[in-house]
């Protein structure tokens, strides 16, 4: 609340000294941080991957770094910048969620986020305790069947949808 409970605000994510961090299948979006600082912190012999993941937070960098023998890899990202991280984001773009007004970031049904990554591996379920991989026939996939972030999205499967089952 950028300062207003005493603490800095300066980072949502901080990682220091000797560790291997993998961030796999999040959404990290509207974290209102102070607009003069970054999201993610690395500092040290840090090994940081970001895998198929959301991070859209407007008027936000993304990563600052202290030290050095750190390594900051990406891939099958969705990012509201990229002059911060190195790797291969998928880039800048309107992710397109169902209401963010409302809070609720699963992804609209034409998101560019949908069937966009190949399986990075490790989280099976996503946040509504789905199955990661549906490919939704509807979507011409990118890389592979799984959606970028938190969420799969099954507003392709007519059987199913909206988690009527």
């Amino acid at each position: 609340d950028n300062n207003n409970n005493g603490f800095l605000d300066n980072l949502l994510l901080r990682f220091n000294g000797f560790i291997d961090v993998e961030i796999i299948h999040n959404t990290i979006v509207d974290n209102d941080i102070n607009d003069e600082s970054t999201i993610i912190g690395v500092s040290g012999a840090v090994d940081l991957d970001i895998m198929n993941t959301i991070i859209d937070n407007q008027d936000e960098l993304i990563l600052t770094t202290a030290g050095e023998n750190f390594t900051v890899d990406t891939s099958c990202t969705l990012v509201n910048e990229t002059g911060t991280i190195s790797g291969t984001p998928l880039g800048i773009f309107a992710v397109g969620y169902v209401n963010p007004i409302g809070d609720d970031y699963r992804l609209a049904s034409q998101s560019f986020a949908i069937d966009s990554c190949a399986n990075a591996g490790g989280v099976l379920m996503d946040n509504e305790n789905q199955n990661r991989g549906f490919d939704d026939p509807n979507i011409n996939n990118i890389s592979g069947p799984f959606d970028v972030g938190a969420d799969e999205s099954y507003f392709g499967d007519i059987i199913f949808k909206q988690g009527f089952e």
